[in-house]
């Protein structure tokens, strides 16, 4: 793999080389650049029609980059650009020399490393990227539209994509790795409620489409017809994985972030981090699996150049290591370590797993929380919530019913706390559910 045409005249000027101009004083002394070339291909549904002048078909092809630069006096420059911008690299470079800035810390040049050889590409979904999909697509389109009529759907909505990636990082330091990648993806939704999403680095198959969608049609219905005289109160709560995974970034994940632990804005300290303390349940574990070959999660470095690697977030309750940049890992006194590229790279454990059926029969009096609204107004600190979980069904005598407009109260953290928080293996999830006791408030009109 190259580095794309468009960088070279940069990468020539940076080397200072070239004919020399006004720029040639202020030449940055390090520098970093993160790139991404990708091709794309996709197509839509919109209200049952395919194809349409709302959701056509869509060819693709982009460059970003991604830069860090630092100068003489000791100020650095940070940005994005786009292929336009460093056609001229003169330019370029005096336009970032003037936007420099003051950030002791913030000069992290990666050098070369090890990095772990993962197959994250399949031609056959780059052929789909460069050429508009074809059979692939229409296959999918059919298996999105197949559960209409035998459910007497009335319209749909969604969109299949495949695309292609080369990524890299360059640094003055002699850092020079690359990689390629593919993703091919669905999304479809019916009667404006819910649906299904999937992605896959290979050619997704078919009939797991069917599957999936079967599965998630079924939600569908039970969302269209509302339960009657379903009471609030204290009861069984059970996220669906997609739920469950916003809760997980939104108060777990962005509480282990360097930046917020170094400012004291985290629910955490530092020292708890690789300490005895124990700030979940016993049973709870968290870890990050970035190098499964040909996984969606899967990555071998992040942007600033640094390895993937497997590690422990949290082992059984305890607090092990915090995500860290190289810009934070600096001003903490630690080793950078990588976050998830998706909720695919991660494997949440704990307890004694179940399944769908067993945790809703388990749950007796409850709810199945499909997806909630205005998570990012929450205290993430503190872990308290109180959110609209507009789809949610209800769950009485352990079965699944219907419809029920809800208000989720609570605090996350005290649910990972719980030792009797249950994870629930959802078939089509690598992320579980999670099911424990909360506060539910329902519409009386829902």
């Amino acid at each position: 793999m190259s580095v794309p045409a468009i960088l070279e005249p940069l990468l020539d000027r940076l080397a200072r080389r070239g004919t020399a101009g006004k720029t040639a004083r202020s030449l940055p002394v390090d520098w970093r650049l993160s790139w991404t070339s990708y091709e794309s291909s996709s197509i839509g549904v919109r209200d049952g029609q395919r194809a349409s002048v709302h959701a056509p078909l869509t060819l693709g092809s982009g460059f970003a980059l991604d830069y860090l630069f630092a100068w003489e006096d000791g100020r650095i420059t940070t940005g994005a650009a786009e292929r336009i911008a460093i056609a001229d690299p003169d330019r370029f470079l005096e336009l970032a020399h003037q936007a420099a800035y003051e950030d002791p810390d913030g000069a992290n040049f990666a050098g070369p490393g090890r990095f772990a050889e993962i197959p994250l590409a399949s031609e056959d979904v780059a052929s789909d990227a460069r050429s508009g999909g074809g059979a692939g697509f229409a296959a999918l389109l059919a298996a999105g539209e197949a559960p209409m009529a035998p459910r007497g759907f009335k319209t749909w909505s969604g969109s299949i994509s495949a695309g292609a990636t080369l990524r890299g990082v360059l640094s003055s330091r002699g850092l020079d790795v690359r990689n390629a990648s593919t993703h091919a993806g669905y999304s479809f939704w019916y009667e404006g409620l819910t649906g299904d999403a999937h992605g896959s680095r290979a050619p997704l198959a078919t009939a797991e489409a069917s599957e999936r969608l079967d599965r998630a049609c079924d939600l569908v219905q039970r969302l269209g017809a509302p339960e009657r005289g379903f009471e609030g109160g204290t009861m069984a709560v059970l996220l669906h994985p997609k739920v469950a995974e916003s809760f997980l970034s939104a108060y777990l994940l962005a509480n282990i972030h360097g930046d917020r632990i170094h400012h004291g804005q985290s629910a955490f300290r530092i020292e708890q981090f690789g300490s005895a303390d124990r700030v979940f349940a016993a049973s709870l574990s968290l870890r990050l699996e970035p190098s499964v070959p040909m996984d969606t999660g899967s990555y071998r470095f992040t942007t600033e150049g640094v390895p993937a690697r497997a590690l422990s977030y949290v082992e059984d309750g305890r607090l092990v290591e915090p995500i860290l940049d190289l810009k934070y890992a600096r001003r903490l006194g630690r080793a950078p370590v990588p976050g998830p590229l998706s909720s695919d790279s991660l494997r949440l454990t704990g307890g004694r797993p179940m399944d769908e059926a067993e945790a809703i029969a388990r749950a007796g009096r409850g709810v199945l929380v499909l997806s909630v609204l205005g998570l990012h107004t929450q205290d993430s600190t503190r872990g308290d919530f109180s959110i609209s979980a507009p789809q949610t069904l209800a769950i009485r005598g352990g079965s699944l019913g219907g419809a029920v407009k809800a208000v989720l109260t609570g605090n996350f953290f005290d649910a990972l706390r719980d030792p009797k928080l249950g994870l629930v293996a959802f078939p089509g999830f690598r992320m579980p559910g999670l099911l424990f006791t909360g506060s539910v408030g329902v519409d009386a009109e829902g």
